[in-house]
């Protein structure tokens, strides 16, 4: 017996491996296993089932209370123990405390039992226990038991407080050549969002596999989902598999519990002990959209823009619609949908490409509707990983929230080959609309599976394209997602703000000028509503000559002496655009020219075409023709220059006669 800090009474044990590394490609079976050989495996409890390879176990421990965990040795194979090498186990829990490692030796004897015991807590935390195999060898397998949890001060086991973030399964025989028993696992998840759910695996056997739970599932590589199962072993699909990440290393996850932790007294947010204060068990809030907002990419001639908004109290992906021809009706057919991915913050940000659903672009002027929908509260993902056999299916129940009972399980297998052996109830293999997960649904087993010298296989032969045809199973090498959602979807409407309103001023930089003379005239027009083009046109009359070569870019002399200028980039909301036109005048003194511009705009309903008379499109500039120019304040300042100029100069020549 080995003892760190207290010996604890040895109480019925789960199994768990401590390392399965290795091995053969697949399994084969004694003749006669399953009836010759009695099941010899550890009855599945909702307080302890069996897990392997490295894990971390978590447990919410309040004042007074304490932390326990006890481990039993129960069989080694496939490989030689090695003197010193082992497991690791080690805890670590409030104000930094950590204790000491206990390793399990590989040459312990099995029966041998192994019992954790942290001091009474002064605080409520997070305390942690850590199964490490980094000094194992990597040949051999240590299956083992385990059980633990809060304990109050009269020593009794606080259910509900034990809980993990991705739990490895292994479902091994106590005794070699012993069957492999399918058996049923509930867990409970708790979502970001607060909704609980139990996950139902019904005859379930993994052989060694894992679980977990999130509102991602399988991901791609910025940790979005993908809403599909895939092949971890991709030579063995014909089929591409989408583009994916390990979800390992995505934040978030949501805690995995052994018992149902609703009654457990549980906080919303407690302190682990690494110092942060993370999640437990949310409170449900109503989802809000707030600040749904459009704005139009500068410069761009098509109404791509971005649209953002705030989401709270929510966990899942979005969709945002445009609603291209502002009818009211979002799934028309030239109207886009698009998902979206709240960052951490509940902060979503769309790149909308100005395009329609058949991939033309949309003329700046629209004006479009934008709806955004938190149209999948209560996401969550159950991902099974490498499960040889899964005959039940999975049921999930919400427990908690505005819809409570069994809820319709989501999937798509549409990348994976249905050359595989055995049986299942994968159809259709796009399930997006949901089926009721009631009596557990989506379900595969590795009957009539064998492997290339024809023994029975365990569904988990990947050693070529070939053998996984007759000998792997649906699950197996697999990454199975299925999802589900709970409580109605929230939405928010805007559209993308009011008609252009195109104004514009016409100007002269003189009043008065002699005939043959220049003048420069500035056309500015102004926006003061949503994105267009402006268009200018400016009808000289006989007596105004243009001068051609210095017109600005966006400008040409058409017939009958017209002006035209068309901007070469949209005109934003309260921008302004100007033009200057150089002319001469020619005329009789005493006369006068006036000439009007006219603008107007895509999409703007008063300034439709260069007939238009509404006041602000139109503006009109006047110049009278005169015998000579009277002297004006420029004019007196040049000459009392040009005078203070030449009484210097004349005051540096007498200087120098002088000398």
């Amino acid at each position: 017996m080995k003892t760190l800090l207290e010996m604890l009474s040895k109480s019925k044990l789960a199994i768990f491996a401590l390392m399965i590394i290795g091995g053969a490609i697949y399994y084969s079976p004694v003749a006669s296993a399953e009836s010759s050989i009695p099941d010899t495996s550890m009855v599945l409890t909702q307080n302890n089932t069996p897990f392997w390879d490295n894990q971390d176990f978590y447990v919410y421990v309040k004042t007074g209370e304490r932390f326990r965990f006890n481990i039993e040795l129960l069989r080694k194979y496939a490989g030689t123990p090695v003197a010193g090498g082992g497991v690791d186990v080690q805890f670590f829990g409030e104000n930094g405390y950590t204790s000491p490692v206990t390793r399990i030796y590989e040459t312990d004897p099995v029966g041998t039992t192994y019992n954790f015991q942290g001091p009474i807590a002064t605080q409520d935390s997070v305390w942690r226990l850590s199964v490490d195999r980094v000094n194992a060898s990597a040949n051999l397998r240590m299956l083992g038991g385990w059980e633990g949890g809060a304990y109050d001060s009269s020593n009794n086991l606080i259910p509900g407080r034990m809980f993990t973030y991705a739990y490895h399964v292994s479902q091994r025989s106590l005794v070699a050549g012993g069957a492999y028993i399918p058996k049923d696992i509930s867990v409970y998840n708790v979502t970001r969002d607060g909704y609980v759910y139990q996950a139902n695996y019904l005859n379930f056997m993994g052989i060694d596999s894992y679980l977990r739970a999130s509102s991602y599932g399988n991901v791609d590589n910025n940790c979005h989902p993908i809403y599909k199962s895939y092949s971890y072993v991709p030579s063995l699909e014909p089929n591409p598999q989408p583009d994916h990440m390990s979800a390992s290393t995505c934040p978030d996850k949501d805690p995995l519990f052994f018992v149902n932790p609703l009654s457990a007294g549980l906080p919303e947010t407690a302190q682990f002990d690494d110092g942060q204060v993370k999640r437990i068990m949310p409170t449900i809030t109503a989802t809000s959209i707030n600040n749904l907002t459009y704005t139009h990419s500068a410069g761009d001639a098509t109404m791509a823009g971005q649209i953002t908004a705030q989401v709270s109290d929510y966990a899942g992906s979005v969709t945002v619609k445009v609603d291209v021809d502002n009818d009211g009706n979002f799934d028309g057919a030239l109207d886009r949908a698009m998902m979206a991915f709240p960052d951490a913050s509940g902060n979503v940000s769309v790149d909308f490409d100005g395009r329609d659903a058949n991939g033309n672009p949309i003329p700046i002027f629209r004006e479009m509707g934008i709806r955004l929908l938190a149209d999948k509260p209560g996401e969550t993902h159950f991902v099974r990983s490498d499960v040889e056999w899964s005959a039940g299916g999975i049921e999930v129940i919400a427990l908690n929230g505005p819809i409570q009972g069994v809820l319709d399980l989501h999937w798509d297998d549409t990348a994976l080959t249905t050359q595989r052996c055995g049986a299942w109830t994968i159809n259709p293999m796009s399930n997006l609309d949901g089926v009721s997960s009631a009596g557990g649904v989506h379900s595969w087993d590795y009957q009539g599976c064998v492997n290339p010298d024809g023994t029975p296989s365990y569904g988990a032969n990947q050693s070529s394209f070939a053998a996984a045809v007759a000998g792997s199973s649906w699950g197996n090498i697999r990454h199975i997602d299925d999802w589900v959602y709970n409580a109605p979807s929230t939405q928010r409407d805007i559209n993308t703000g009011p008609h252009p309103e195109l104004h514009i001023e016409k100007s002269v930089n003189r009043s008065e000028t002699t005939s043959g003379s220049e003048v420069e005239y500035t056309l500015s027009v102004v926006n003061r509503g949503s994105v267009t083009i402006p268009h200018v046109v400016d009808m000289l009359p006989d007596n105004l000559s243009v001068i051609e070569s210095r017109l600005p870019a966006d400008c040409s002399l058409g017939a009958n002496r017209t002006i035209e200028c068309v901007s070469s980039s949209p005109l934003e909301s309260n921008q302004t655009i100007n033009y200057v036109i150089h002319a001469t005048v020619e005329g009789d003194s005493g006369s006068s020219l006036e000439n009007t511009a006219r603008v107007y705009g895509l999409g703007d309903p008063g300034c439709l075409d260069d007939q238009t008379q509404t006041a602000r499109c139109n503006s009109s500039a006047v110049v009278r023709i005169v015998d000579r120019l009277a002297d004006t304040g420029d004019n007196l300042t040049v000459a009392y220059v040009f005078a203070a100029l030449l009484l210097s100069a004349g005051y540096l020549l007498r200087r120098a006669n002088a000398q």
